[in-house]
């Protein structure tokens, strides 16, 4: 009973001290808020506090608390020890500094660096959870099922989540705030993830799916999914880590990341026009052209992905590889089909592809399926900035073996600009560092000395000025 007398005899006494202590015209809130801090910095009180520009009233307190004049208006350092032999002279003389402090914000003082590690475990914690919670969705072990997702979703999803548990995962800033705010509402938005990937996982071969059935399907919003929403957001970060990319920012590249997850957030709106390219549905035992001989074509995305081959309908006279002619410039291919029928018009038309300016995801589409069945791209495009930044993403995407840049030899480059049309500096200067930077290296040296040449003189070229020789190295090969 004498214990539990003394322990009852402190607590009371504390809650008298810290009555005294925050009295309201007690004057010893600064001294309080200076320990804290001194504390949470260190991990330890140390051997002095600073106080500065001191009210009368605190002035006044710490006067008669440590036997030394202190005046309004000024610092103070006070000595640990004056301020620990202080406390022992006044009727709470047997409550350690620690505990005051501690009674006084209601909480233990931790320093910054144990508080750090109490989150990081707490966080850690976090993430074990829902590892855990969210393996019991994947029931299927991973597999070689699909040519588009050789590594299967289950893995790829529970290595972004332990990534996410290191920081270094995509998304990992935003998700981490979202976790400080709001941890139930990210564990439940993780869940909803995890389902999606469950589906993508499920897909056959050649099954695509919607973005807003898809997020239909699992939140019962169609808009959940929607790339200015949170939850949309936080998938996109899980798809681009499985690819180790960023996070995509614009439009083409979020439609081109679901794309490669077999996710289609439009199929209709985006088109790509072609003329002698046919395909093969999956149920047909012979191929054959789809449509008249003399006819251009606009495909949506959605009849694109929904057929598994598509080929030329000619062959070159003088080699077995099926040849496909790409440009971006409907103007020039308007004009090279122009002199087909003019010249050719016993022939079917020859295999145009026409992305009509910036590649869109049916232009890629399209072209993925040409180079899966084994066909060659000749592309051809402009002599400015955004038509060698084209020109490299085809090369780049697909390589040499299945891509020749056709038509952009310096001879060509002299034979297409214009002295007629000026290029914004900046444009120049932007594309100029671009080079400085090595980001060209990747392509062919014979490509990157006659960018340099272009850059160097700084006139665009176009190819509506090399019209004849694109259409003689079309028609020769026929």
């Amino acid at each position: 009973m004498g214990d539990m007398r003394e322990t009852e005899t402190e607590r009371a006494l504390l809650k008298e001290a810290i009555r005294y202590f925050k009295a309201e015209t007690s004057g010893y809130h600064k001294l309080f808020q200076a320990l804290r801090s001194k504390y949470e910095s260190y991990g330890e009180f140390g051997d002095k506090i600073r106080l500065t520009n001191l009210s009368n009233e605190e002035a006044d307190r710490l006067s008669g608390l440590l036997r030394k004049r202190y005046d309004p208006g000024k610092s103070a350092q006070i000595k640990l020890a004056d301020l620990e032999n202080g406390l022992k002279e006044t009727r709470f003389g047997e409550l350690s500094l620690l505990r005051l402090v501690e009674a006084y914000y209601r909480e233990p003082l931790r320093s910054k660096k144990e508080k750090k590690q109490q989150e990081q475990l707490i966080w850690q914690q976090f993430w074990i959870e829902v590892t855990v919670e969210l393996k019991g969705l994947f029931t299927r072990e991973p597999d070689e099922k699909s040519p588009f997702l050789p590594v299967c979703m289950r893995s790829q999803f529970f290595d972004w989540l332990q990534d996410l548990t290191e920081q270094q995962a995509t998304g990992s800033v935003a998700v981490r705030q979202w976790y400080s705010s709001a941890p139930e509402e990210l564990r439940k938005s993780l869940r909803m993830v995890a389902q999606v990937f469950c589906i993508l996982d499920a897909l056959g071969k050649s099954e695509y799916v919607r973005l807003p059935v898809l997020a239909a399907k699992t939140t019962g919003n169609p808009h959940a999914f929607d790339s200015n929403q949170a939850l949309g957001k936080l998938l996109l970060y899980a798809l681009a880590h499985a690819k180790k990319q960023d996070a995509p920012q614009h439009a083409e590249e979020i439609a081109q990341l679901l794309y490669e997850h077999r996710v289609l957030r439009d199929d209709l709106s985006s088109h790509v026009m072609v003329c002698g390219i046919t395909y093969v549905d999956a149920d047909e035992q012979h191929s054959g052209n789809h449509w008249p001989k003399h006819e251009v074509i606009g495909l949506p995305l959605r009849m694109v992905v929904n057929k598994p081959v598509w080929y030329p309908v000619m062959r070159p006279v003088h080699t077995d590889v099926r040849v496909v002619w790409v440009m971006e410039n409907p103007a020039v291919f308007s004009a090279i089909v122009d002199r087909w029928e003019q010249q050719m018009s016993d022939h079917p038309y020859p295999p145009l592809v026409c992305s009509s300016g910036q590649f869109t995801l049916a232009v890629w589409a399209l072209l993925d399926r040409l180079v899966q069945g084994g066909c060659q791209l000749f592309y051809s495009g402009d002599f400015d900035p955004e038509g060698f930044q084209m020109a490299a993403r085809v090369w780049r995407r697909y390589g040499g073996e299945a891509v020749k840049l056709w038509r952009y030899t310096t001879s060509d480059y002299q034979q297409a600009m214009t002295t007629q049309y000026e290029i914004d500096e900046a444009r120049w200067d932007s594309f100029a560092q671009s080079i400085l930077q090595n980001k060209w290296a990747d392509t062919p040296d014979w490509f990157q000395e006659m960018v340099q040449a272009v850059v160097t003189k700084r006139k665009p070229g176009y190819q509506e000025s090399i019209i004849d020789e694109l259409f003689a190295d079309l028609i020769s090969m026929y």
